[in-house]
């Protein structure tokens, strides 16, 4: 593939590659790849801009994050059943493409056959049943799988222009981008525990609760930030209350940012939200946040993301009785 100068696109091509190259001659440079091929560039700038090359890829979402990183245009991406695929040029013009290629599965029925029962004394009719249970659980698993795949493929989000501030642990005024800390990632979660409040929402405590027992494994990938209207002193002194020692709570300095989510209705009542933040070149972006609004909620059923982030309903999920339909946690319960 002709490029205008070999010395700078030999450095992005290693760049862009993460693999050490060759020059056979000095207006050459070559990268072989361990699975077989190679791409050449050779300095003609007559021609350059002309080219393009497509390189098979495992991970399109782990490539789609590397070239953001290096600072190209992603938005060009095709999807259909058998391959994704995200283009782009290099600095002279030449087309480049990713594709990874759509793996195959067995049949859901085919691997739901596997399945043993270690309890002798099954019916033929729980037996069945179970088996076609099965077979749809490994279909909602790769379902999710996908939707996974396609919140981290998302688009870079808008830029969070407005200057929110907060009051961190420790009291310090600080902006939305000093909650990253050292990390790329921000999750946030405002939880119902305003300064009108007696006490906090319990359904927002049952899932805190869930929360603070993984929080140091979080905090090894992200941040993660606690966002309440209350003090950061009354919300730490709840969390001491249940035992939680491993949350980081922030206040928000006035409404603006609930407001701006809409997360204050006429009446003064509060609603949650779950919001994740990225860092890009000392700006702030939206990544992904809770979209599932009362509206969207299917009839009988409370509004709620999916898959569903409440432990306490995916346990209860798995049981004869279910969830219910007039249930709901407590800060307390009566022995």
């Amino acid at each position: 593939m002709a490029v205008k100068d070999i010395k700078v696109s030999s450095k992005w091509y290693g760049q862009l590659l993460g693999i050490a190259g060759t020059t056979p001659l000095p207006e050459l440079a070559q990268w072989q790849f361990p699975h077989g091929g190679a791409l050449q560039v050779y300095q003609l700038p007559e021609r350059a801009g002309h080219g393009s090359f497509t390189l098979a890829v495992s991970d399109i979402a782990a490539q789609i994050e590397k070239l953001d990183a290096m600072g190209l245009d992603t938005s060009k991406r095709s999807s259909d059943a058998k391959v994704k695929t995200v283009m782009g040029t290099d600095p002279d013009g030449n087309h480049i493409a990713f594709a990874e290629a759509a793996k195959t599965h067995a049949s859901s029925d085919e691997l739901a056959k596997l399945a043993t029962n270690p309890f002798p004394g099954e019916s033929i009719e729980y037996h069945a049943a179970r088996r076609t249970l099965l077979a749809e659980e490994i279909e909602f698993r790769r379902h999710m799988t996908r939707l996974a795949e396609q919140r981290r493929a998302l688009p870079a989000g808008p830029i969070i222009a407005r200057d929110y501030r907060f009051h961190d642990a420790n009291g310090i005024d600080v902006g939305l981008i000093e909650l990253f800390g050292g990390k790329d990632t921000l999750v946030t979660y405002f939880w119902m525990y305003g300064p009108q409040r007696e006490r906090p929402c319990p359904m927002c405590t049952n899932w805190l609760g869930a929360v603070n027992g993984n929080a140091n494994d979080i905090a090894q990938r992200v941040s993660l930030k606690i966002l309440g209207r209350s003090p950061v002193e009354r919300q730490v002194a709840f969390a001491q209350k249940r035992g939680w020692q491993h949350l980081d709570f922030v206040q928000t300095i006035g409404d603006d940012y609930a407001n701006d989510l809409g997360l204050i209705d006429a009446d003064g009542t509060e609603n949650p939200a779950l919001v994740v933040y990225r860092r890009d070149a000392g700006k702030v972006r939206l990544s992904w946040s809770g979209a599932m609004k009362l509206a969207m909620a299917d009839p009988g059923q409370d509004p709620r993301d999916a898959p569903d982030i409440a432990s306490l309903w995916n346990i209860l999920d798995l049981t004869p009785e279910g969830r219910g339909t007039h249930w709901y946690p407590k800060l307390e319960y009566s022995q």
